[in-house]
């Protein structure tokens, strides 16, 4: 019981992570919040794009882990080693985020940051 709540725990502080993104995006470049890469600090257009990708993507990853969380707390074998395979394909699915963002930004802007 304990485990299975961690994992609904870790899911729950995920979507509010996600909301506070999703309401309050980061508006301009800056060094403390925001998707921080090559690719979205080129210019203001390419940090808008990247910022409101990569936040509706967290959002439906974290409803996804949400129901999973749920789901899996109904299980009675749900122990330590869910809980780590729970962990591990979270931070998997964060950096499938950061490359299905990466291949959205290649494919609106060039090398430069100009829109295609």
């Amino acid at each position: 019981m304990l485990y299975s709540n961690s994992a609904i725990l870790i899911a729950i502080a995920l979507n509010l992570l996600a909301l506070i993104y999703k309401f309050y995006p980061p508006k301009k470049i800056n060094r403390y919040y925001g998707y921080h890469m090559k690719s979205s600090m080129r210019n203001q257009d390419t940090w808008t794009e990247a910022n409101t990708y990569v936040g509706r993507l967290l959002l439906l990853l974290s409803i996804f882990f949400l129901i999973a969380a749920l789901v899996s707390s109904t299980l009675a074998h749900f122990g330590l080693q869910e809980l780590g395979l729970f962990a591990l394909v979270l931070i998997l699915s964060c950096a499938g985020l950061y490359c299905l963002t990466e291949m959205h930004m290649k494919n609106v802007f060039d090398e430069n940051g100009k829109r295609k």
